[in-house]
């Protein structure tokens, strides 16, 4: 499954060693876009902010105060305390950053889904955010897809109560398994971030999400699949930029 584009990332990093990035601009550009990073001028031309409240304003059309704030400040430092005295499996450059964090908890607070589905767990710092706001509503259930089954060292046996974890073990399991639990109303890819995988990735969640449901996508600045997949579908797309990524949100129609 997540394995499975080795050697498209393998290309890329080729591409990345000769320097052809400066050779983009005459028509190469189309043909390598499978293999290359996103320029920040290709999200210019849509609403791109670090501003979460702002965001949550123009996402559902409704004014929202910091109500959530004090609820999410205090999350972050139960959490920055398990990070301290457990030992994890993953490397925190996978994480989600701050201010995606606390969108996520904040707009799960704030829509009240059902169903959720996330991709890539690894310690479990954004699955740690979810469920907890999950907890918060009072229902909920976080669906959550990975390869390895030594994810989710940062949760609590009393989170994982809203949490189910499938283990990967091919692509057509996962059309399987979304086909399984759908329909959903939110899904949030975090998992291999080559353009194949994460293309496949959103188009089969498509089918299978909610109606007006959404799909969100951490480092969307890794490859052009999500705005190839925004423009495929006409689908309007919303960006957080943190501190070293980029956080996509649309609305599946």
């Amino acid at each position: 499954g997540y394995n499975l584009m080795y050697g498209d990332l393998k290309k890329l990093n080729i591409l990345r060693r000769l320097g052809l990035r400066t050779l983009l601009g005459f028509g190469v550009h189309k043909y390598l876009r499978k293999y290359i990073y996103p320029r920040i001028s290709d999200f210019a031309e849509y609403q791109i902010t670090s501003n979460v409240e702002n965001l949550l304003v123009a996402i559902t059309n409704k004014a929202h105060s910091n109500q959530y704030k004090g609820e999410f400040e205090g999350l972050k430092i139960e959490l920055q305390n398990r990070i301290k005295n457990l030992k994890l499996n993953y490397p925190q450059t996978f994480a989600i950053e701050e201010n995606t964090a606390f969108f996520l908890y904040s707009f799960i607070r704030i829509v009240k889904p059902l169903k959720l589905v996330e991709t890539g767990v690894a310690d479990g710092i954004s699955t740690y955010f979810i469920l907890n706001a999950i907890k918060n509503n009072g229902y909920g259930k976080l669906y959550s897809i990975d390869i390895s089954d030594d994810v989710g060292t940062l949760l609590s046996n009393n989170e994982k109560q809203n949490w189910e974890l499938h283990i990967l073990k091919s692509k057509g399991d996962f059309r399987e398994y979304l086909s399984k639990i759908s329909p959903f109303d939110i899904f949030i890819h975090d998992s291999n971030h080559s353009y194949f995988w994460q293309y496949y990735e959103y188009s089969t969640a498509l089918k299978f999400i909610s109606s007006n449901g959404f799909i969100m996508s951490d480092d969307v600045d890794y490859s052009y699949a999500f705005l190839d997949f925004c423009k495929r579908y006409s689908l309007k797309p919303y960006f957080i930029y943190d501190y070293r990524k980029i956080f996509g949100i649309i609305r599946s129609k």
